[in-house]
């Protein structure tokens, strides 16, 4: 046998998964990997965060958002159409 064999035979060959990648050392490199190295968006203070639950709904982006809406509620409730258009973008 020559050398170069017995270095290919003597070194463990990566186990490919189902995806055709060969095995991962952690789950959330396998995860990284599926999703293109994607880095996490981190929401800033005064952002508005759309989605369910007790931290989103109470994030303070949110909160003032809702503060602002709640300002105009009543005038957009009792306003024609055209008003409500008006009121929506000035918000």
């Amino acid at each position: 046998m020559s050398t170069n064999q017995t270095n290919q035979a003597a070194e463990p060959q990566p186990k490919e998964d189902s995806d055709g990648h060969g095995d991962n050392k952690s789950d959330a490199s396998a995860a990284r990997r599926k999703q293109g190295n994607s880095k996490a968006i981190v929401a800033k203070p005064g952002d508005i965060i759309c989605g369910r639950g007790f931290h989103i709904a109470n994030h303070r982006g949110n909160l003032n958002f809702h503060l602002i809406i709640n300002t105009y509620r009543e005038e957009y409730l009792s306003s024609k159409r055209p008003h409500k258009t008006r009121i929506t973008k000035h918000v």
